[in-house]
Parts: structure tokens; C-alpha cells; sequence
């Protein structure tokens, strides 16, 4: 219990005994699976939407670039908290509420390469 930092415990341990090291690489490894399948999601969101944009123009362009600055003005914050309101919170919860949003840039990213 409360060990200082040796070569067992290269972070020390806390006042119950646990190994802050591992415990750190647990909590880190539940960030990075948001992190990256967030990430993977607006990619392809994201390339497939631009590229719609982008190819096709005119009206098409108008109304989906519309749309896309709908979703873009509101906040990330309000959208979090009305998916926690109307889904179980969960790491699920979390990607789907920074994908809503996240695609958007890289969309218009795609989109102004394509034209």
C-alpha cells in the first residue's frame, strides 16, 4: 500500500494496493479506442460525403453542404448530453456523439479537392 515507484511498480501503487502503471495503461486504452474508431468513422463518413458533394455540385452540393452546416453550428456539448438523455452511457455513446459532428471538416476537406 502506498509504495513509492521501483522497479515492480514503475508508478507506485495507491492506498488500496494497485498498480498505478497498469491502471493508467487501462484508462488509456479505453481513450485510444474512442480516439481511433472515431476517428476510422469520420474518415469514411467523411470521404464518402465530400466526394458526393464534390462529383456531383449544383444543387446537390447546395443542399448537402446546407446541411452540413446545420449539424456544424451546434454545439458539441448539447449533442453529448442529448445523446447520454436518450442512450445507456457507454463508450458507443461517446463515438456516436463525436461522430455526429466530426466527419464534417474532412467532408469539406474531400469536397474542395474533388471540384
Amino acid at each position: 500500500m502506498n509504495k513509492p515507484p521501483d522497479g515492480t511498480h514503475w508508478f507506485g501503487t495507491d492506498d488500496l494496493g494497485r498498480d498505478l502503471f497498469v491502471r493508467t495503461w487501462k484508462g488509456a486504452q479505453a481513450s485510444l479506442f474512442v480516439g481511433v474508431a472515431a476517428a476510422l468513422i469520420d474518415l469514411v463518413i467523411g470521404i464518402v460525403y465530400g466526394g458526393i458533394m464534390g462529383y456531383y455540385g449544383g444543387k446537390v452540393d447546395e443542399i448537402m453542404n446546407r446541411f452540413a452546416e446545420i449539424l456544424y453550428a451546434i454545439p458539441y456539448l448539447l449533442i453529448v448530453i442529448l445523446l447520454l438523455v436518450v442512450m445507456e452511457p457507454s463508450l458507443g455513446t461517446i463515438i456516436v456523439a463525436m461522430c455526429m459532428t466530426g466527419w464534417i471538416n474532412m467532408a469539406w476537406i474531400v469536397r474542395g479537392q474533388i471540384m
